[in-house]
């Protein structure tokens, strides 16, 4: 597959574009993805606990949070003078 990389034209990809930009922010993504996902789990305990027995509901709620959260905060703190802290935190 890797050898095949090259050969696949990129504008072939739909929103290619997105893929790229979660792929730059991975590694920040990986550093606070587990913060967010153990938050997310308590504050949706703590709202509805009954959620929990419905993982067909649940899952896909905890993957599209889990990914935005995080994409949200990089791009907040990108913005603001607390750029220094933006390295330290997603790396």
């Amino acid at each position: 597959f890797v050898f095949l990389i090259p050969a696949i034209d990129r504008n072939s990809i739909p929103l290619v574009r997105v893929f790229e930009n979660i792929g730059k922010r991975s590694y920040g993504i990986y550093l606070t993805h587990l913060i967010v996902l153990d938050l997310l789990l308590v504050g949706i305990h703590a709202v509805t606990s009954n959620l929990l027995n419905h993982p067909i509901i649940y899952f896909p709620i905890l993957f599209i949070l889990g990914l935005s959260i995080p994409l949200a905060l990089m791009k907040l703190l990108s913005r603001f003078p607390t750029k220094r802290i933006y390295r330290y935190v997603f790396g």
